[in-house]
């Protein structure tokens, strides 16, 4: 009977010494496989995704190469500018009518040339109907050649059919010029004959040679007036 118990205490401890070493066996198997070198068993994380290149990534647009600044177009080389815009656009040329100390003697220049020539001289602007004007009140006056001619030109010109409809307002010669205003109840429009004679009036055989030099025309209320301007020729040596 004690032969029988101990018998079944003995085949129960082989079994469980037998559970005992198979259960630690299988427990060991991963310790052993992991040394060996087999991948761990933690997941490994994937691996970050390179971004697409820029031109196939649909939330941007495709770079576009940026143009070079366009260079301002060129203005053609145009011709020079004409004398007339360089006049233009110069500084009005001035003429000292005041500096001047020497003899000066005034000459009557009529109301209308003498406001004109005033305001030529006070302004100081280029005139040469104020120069010739000024130039002659400076000169002294040669009798042996102004008497004679201012006869012969107060004669001519009442003889000449276009200035006889004229009075002869001033006729005044000194050394080198003569200064001739006239005015008549003649009007310039109406009257053709007086254009044809101003642009012949350098062609005109004047006495004592002389030639004009300023000649200024202009209408009025009564008719038209006229100042000439008359040059001395020059000494024959």
């Amino acid at each position: 009977m004690v032969r029988k118990y101990w018998l079944a205490v003995t085949f129960a401890a082989g079994i469980a010494l037998g559970f005992l070493f198979g259960h630690s066996s299988e427990v060991e198997r991963p310790v052993e496989r992991i040394g060996a070198g087999d991948p761990p068993l933690a997941p490994t994380p994937a691996p970050a995704m390179a971004p697409a290149p820029a031109s196939r990534r649909a939330d941007l647009p495709p770079a576009r190469p940026v143009a070079p600044p366009a260079e301002p177009p060129r203005r053609a080389a145009g011709p020079p500018a004409s004398i007339s815009f360089a006049v233009e656009n110069a500084e009005p040329e001035r003429f000292d009518y005041d500096n001047y100390s020497g003899y000066s003697l005034p000459v009557d220049a009529g109301p209308n040339f003498g406001a004109q020539i005033a305001d030529s001289i006070r302004n100081g602007r280029r005139d040469s109907l104020a120069q010739e004007h000024v130039q002659l009140e400076r000169e002294l006056r040669d009798d042996s050649w102004s008497y004679p001619l201012e006869a012969e030109l107060q004669n001519m010109l009442a003889a000449d059919p276009v200035m006889g409809k004229f009075k002869v307002e001033h006729l005044e010669c000194r050394a080198t010029r003569c200064e001739l205003r006239v005015s008549g109840k003649v009007r310039m429009e109406q009257e053709s004959g007086i254009n044809q004679w101003l642009s012949n009036m350098h062609r005109i055989a004047w006495p004592g040679d002389v030639r004009v030099g300023t000649a200024v025309f202009s209408g009025t209320e009564d008719g038209s007036e006229g100042m000439l301007m008359l040059h001395r020729p020059p000494a024959k040596n």
